[in-house]
């Protein structure tokens, strides 16, 4: 790429240094410091990426929170100053990063909470695998709206607008694209897949990509609910599918064991269909992915604490974020923020600052 990376703390730390800090009765302590790992391995090239810690939360640090059976599945950024989690026991769990404590707790949902999007400063719409999907006023904490026609776990969402208003485009287990006002009426299904779908994006011309878990992917006509398109797929993931979108470029983390440090690289103009290999040593596992607007993947590994980020043109592993303990999810909240948990429920957020 064509543009060189560098990462901010709000802080007036060195760039390397970082501090690790925890929450304990609903308030911030640092605890020690550690330091990013700016080495490069045998085929990485010079670093070109620093990054330093802003904040850091114990997402085990009320009664309410503190089973270990419940993590971190999903973040959004509310504004520079609150943060939301979904996380697996169905909570929604608003963060005041001012001063660092749990603002409110939304707890309506039975099961994982897949995907959350933003629909004004006011309102949120939450997914989950209860297969149920909710529209919140985050001013007095309940639900407006509620959309319930799927059967099967909702795996994601997404918005789309055209000149008749904004739609929310979900996919679900029970194999079907839907399609819903914001009154929450269902106004089209979309039904042509064999199997679980496990993603969903919003295509350039509002056209809508549906995602199967055997990694089959549908071109639909958002207007007509016609199927535009199709791509075979192969194989079938086991855990959450990992999928990212460049232009017209579908990116989805490979579930072969024998390339987990691969991705696929769809171009939904032609159907063409390209596995690409990322310069990574064993412990890169590519189906537990994020991506960012810069092109930049971030793949967490299921073997070690931490988050390796290369250039998705290139393979080329940019740097390495270390974590205290195993990393178990990166979240984009931002063009310059992502989230990192690991398996203690400790949830990073590094401010991201790119110079052209």
């Amino acid at each position: 790429m064509g543009s060189s990376l560098s990462y901010f703390s709000d802080s007036n730390s060195n760039s390397n240094d970082e501090l690790c800090v925890e929450q304990k009765s609903d308030s911030i302590n640092i605890i020690s410091e550690r330091v990013v790992d700016s080495k490069t391995e045998e085929k990485e090239e010079k670093s070109k990426i620093e990054y330093t810690l802003s904040d850091s939360l114990s997402l085990e640090s009320t009664e309410s929170l503190k089973q270990k059976s419940s993590y971190v599945t999903t973040a959004l950024l509310l504004s520079s100053k609150r943060l939301i989690t979904g996380n697996s026991d169905g909570k929604l769990v608003i963060w005041d990063l001012t001063t660092r404590k749990i603002e409110s707790i939304l707890h309506e949902h039975k099961s994982e909470i897949t995907t959350i999007k933003l629909l004004s400063p006011e309102k949120i719409i939450s997914a989950s695998r209860d297969s149920k999907i909710f529209i919140w006023n985050l001013i007095t904490g309940t639900i407006e709206t509620r959309l319930l026609d799927h059967s099967g776990p909702v795996t994601c969402i997404d918005m789309i607008t055209d000149f008749t208003g904004s739609y929310v485009v979900s996919a679900s287990e029970d194999h079907t694209v839907k399609i819903w006002n914001l009154d929450g009426l269902c106004i089209k299904t979309l039904m042509g897949h064999n199997i679980e779908l496990g993603g969903i994006l919003i295509l350039p011309g509002n056209k809508i990509a549906s995602i199967g878990n055997d990694y089959s992917i549908k071109i639909w006509d958002f207007i007509l609910g016609t199927c535009l398109q199709e791509i075979t797929g192969s194989g079938y993931c086991w855990t959450k599918l990992s999928y990212g979108l460049i232009s017209s470029k579908i990116i989805i983390g490979s579930n072969n064991t024998n390339k987990s440090n691969s991705i696929k690289i769809i171009d939904t103009c032609t159907g063409f269909t390209e596995d690409k290999q990322l310069n990574a040593d064993k412990n890169c596992i590519t189906k537990n992915f994020c991506l960012d607007s810069n092109n930049i993947i971030y793949t967490t590994s299921i073997s070690d604490n931490r988050i390796r980020t290369y250039d998705i043109t290139s393979g080329v592993c940019l740097n390495t974020i270390i974590g205290t303990y195993l990393i178990s999810s990166c979240n984009i909240l931002s063009p310059t923020q992502i989230l990192i948990t690991d398996v203690n429920n400790i949830a990073e957020i590094w401010n991201i600052k790119y110079s052209f």
